[in-house]
């Protein structure tokens, strides 16, 4: 998931050498509310944060991810960055209720992922011309705003605090069956699962 460009002497290049940006929809911590109301983390289970947190050994990588539960928002509206791993960096972009039911379920998990998994035949069939361009339009295009206006900021920190551009990594493009966001009757969203509970 991680595109490292080696250096010169064909071994990835250390933190002082190069920084990743990286972007996906799950990120490495899970956040969670304990009986108290307070916040807590844990590892987020998937294999997103497998390659990135082995690439933080050697690099600083500045995660973007989303913000997949109601602890996780929170946090996403109090805080621009807090420190992940060795001498890195995770910030959090919380979606919307408006953008995320079509962002996830009407776009990436029912569209997208077919396309991704070159069964995009399967679509043709199903009439989806005006669900595709009004899912795309309020949920792809508004979340994916939310993600590259988190990327500028982040760029922008770099050169702020006098270090160098960070570069690019893959994106995440929510089309995972196991999307953070889940419907839910209350509110639209909810929590997704706990990983390993």
């Amino acid at each position: 998931m991680v595109a490292t460009a080696p250096n010169r002497e064909g071994r990835a290049a250390s933190d002082d050498e190069s920084r990743l940006v990286l972007v996906s929809n799950r990120g490495p911590i899970e956040h969670y509310f304990d009986e108290a109301g307070e916040i807590r983390t844990r590892t987020a289970g998937g294999g997103v944060a497998v390659a990135p947190a082995a690439a933080s050994r050697t690099r600083h990588v500045s995660w973007i991810a989303g913000a997949c539960s109601p602890a996780g928002r929170s946090i996403a509206q109090s805080f621009k960055t807090m420190p992940w791993g060795s001498d890195g960096s995770l910030r959090l972009v919380s979606v919307p209720g408006a953008a995320a039911q079509p962002y996830y379920n009407s776009f990436c998990n029912p569209i997208l992922w077919f396309v991704q998994h070159s069964l995009g035949g399967e679509l043709r069939s199903r009439g989806l011309d005006r669900e595709v361009r009004e899912s795309w339009l309020s949920g792809y295009v508004a979340v994916n705003r939310l993600f590259a206006d988190a990327v500028i900021s982040e760029i922008d920190r770099y050169r702020t605090d006098g270090t160098e551009t960070p570069s690019g990594g893959a994106q995440d493009d929510g089309s995972d069956e196991q999307a953070c966001h889940r419907e839910s009757p209350a509110n639209g969203l909810a929590e997704a699962p706990a990983a390993g509970h």
